[in-house]
């Protein structure tokens, strides 16, 4: 019984702690709003209200629902904790749980940094496993020569690590070993080690390449007016070419599909990953203009910033718009975490913007 009360317990911390903290801001703000209300300090008193109200609407934004356990032996003291958040009867060990999610139509985005890139051109960049942002940027007074740069930062924007001596690095994108960056200037990839960020290999294309998207096992590339699905069997690689239309730089990759935006278009594409890779929806909208940057987050949720309609527009795993954020001046990309409470925003190819998502 023990060990597995003990199981119980830790899957419910895993899976509630977003409901806790919301528990403990809301208590957090009662008591220093009951303790506030005999306080003759207009100041103290504008302060706790206006703390109190920015944590109460963030908790509005969650749509919280009960999570359920199920259990043969009566209720042991271990379980005091979450006995107020769980429905406990007398029978074998069930377990049923729903994720707590976000209202999409709901989010909002509070600004933690801002860094100018000076003489650099932002391009695009991921958020890695690791909680990193890797940024591409081109050298505006090098035009031609390998002295391009890829930049780590962490979540608040600080620049931690480089890679440095690329020809014109555009896309990138993470498999289970590897960070893989797109070199356009030298027509090939670069493979480092996802951890040291060591450089390992180099990969010769025949094409001037843009993004990649990596949808195990196959990796999708970019070329403007075609992509390319490329596997790996030992030393032989089997390359298939998708025809599309012009101007296609940006591919990014859901848990089944792979999408990416056409800026003459103004449309956004869903290919099937597999076979002969047919679409499966398509976006647009007349306020989306020049789509570019696209992003993914744990939901298959899609971001894509619209770069001459000053947005990002929000869709869902089927191509459905979910929420629109206006007024990003010239976005070139959106990155979002997995949990949405993370993202970076490129914006006229020169300034990467921190966002706590609220």
């Amino acid at each position: 019984m023990s060990k597995g009360v003990k199981k119980r317990k830790e899957s419910y911390e895993k899976n509630i702690n977003s409901l806790l903290d919301g528990i403990h801001c809301a208590q957090f703000i009662k008591n220093k709003l009951e303790k506030s209300t005999g306080s003759k300090s207009a100041v103290e008193l504008t302060v706790v209200y206006f703390s109190g109200k920015k944590y109460f609407d963030r908790l509005k934004k969650y749509d919280f629902q009960q999570l359920q356990t199920i259990m043969e032996e009566k209720k042991p003291d271990i379980l005091k904790d979450i006995m107020d958040l769980t429905g406990v009867t007398d029978v074998k060990f069930l377990e049923k749980t729903n994720s707590v999610n976000t209202d999409m139509k709901k989010l909002q985005l509070c600004l933690i940094s801002e860094l100018s890139m000076k003489q650099k051109f932002i391009r695009d960049g991921t958020i890695l496993s690791s909680g990193e942002f890797i940024l591409s940027t081109r050298d505006t007074n090098r035009y031609g020569k390998d002295n391009d740069e890829c930049f780590i930062l962490n979540n608040c924007g600080e620049i931690t690590k480089r890679i440095k001596s690329i020809s014109k690095p555009f896309g990138i994108t993470e498999n289970e070993n590897d960070i893989i960056v797109v070199c356009s200037g030298s027509k090939c990839l670069h493979f480092f080690e996802n951890k040291s960020f060591n450089f390992k290999k180099s990969e010769k294309l025949i094409n001037e390449p843009y993004c990649i998207a990596y949808l195990s096992p196959y990796m999708f590339v970019a070329y403007g007016d075609k992509i390319s699905r490329i596997i790996k069997s030992g030393s032989r690689v089997f390359c298939r070419t998708i025809n599309i239309q012009p101007s296609v730089k940006h591919i990014i990759s859901t848990s089944s599909h792979i999408v990416y935006s056409n800026r003459k278009t103004n449309e956004v594409v869903a290919i099937n990953s597999q076979g002969t890779c047919t679409t499966v929806w398509r976006y647009s909208s007349p306020g989306l203009l020049s789509p570019c940057g696209l992003s993914v987050d744990g939901d298959d949720n899609i971001y894509v910033a619209g770069k001459e309609s000053d947005n990002v527009h929000v869709l869902t795993k089927d191509g459905r718009c979910v929420h629109v954020f206006e007024n990003i001046t010239r976005p070139d990309f959106m990155k979002v975490d997995k949990e949405r409470k993370l993202c970076f925003v490129g914006s006229m190819r020169k300034y990467v913007r921190v966002y706590e998502m609220l």
